[in-house]
């Protein structure tokens, strides 16, 4: 069953949100591995960390995959807000990079130090 169908003109506002949504995510995520990076190697004195060599690297890999979904949202949205139609292999190519992001939580949630 179909639903309702979108204009060419909603289809590029919607482009337009998601690339920019895409954009923040992604520079977002970098600044979070940038100061994580300086956290771990202690060269900020207001902050420390507990994790061990496996959750440091579930962490990253988390951060990496997060910015991963938002380059792909930011490029799906170009498409989107340039050509004013979807694009289901671009549609797929998002949906398919939350699959490590919920690895990456999972794993994290399991090897967590304690508190």
């Amino acid at each position: 069953m179909k639903g309702k169908e979108q204009s060419p003109r909603t289809i590029q506002i919607l482009g337009v949100v998601g690339a920019l949504t895409g954009t923040f995510l992604l520079f977002t995520m970098a600044w979070l591995v940038h100061w994580l990076s300086g956290v771990i190697s202690g060269s900020d004195p207001g902050a420390r960390w507990r994790g061990g060599e496996q959750f440091t690297r579930d962490t990253f890999g988390l951060f990496y995959s997060v910015m991963a979904l938002g380059l792909c949202s930011g490029l799906a949205g170009v498409f989107m807000a340039a050509a004013r139609r979807r694009q289901p292999v671009l549609t797929g190519l998002v949906i398919a990079c939350l699959l490590p992001i919920l690895w990456f939580c999972y794993r994290i949630y399991t090897t967590a130090p304690p508190r």
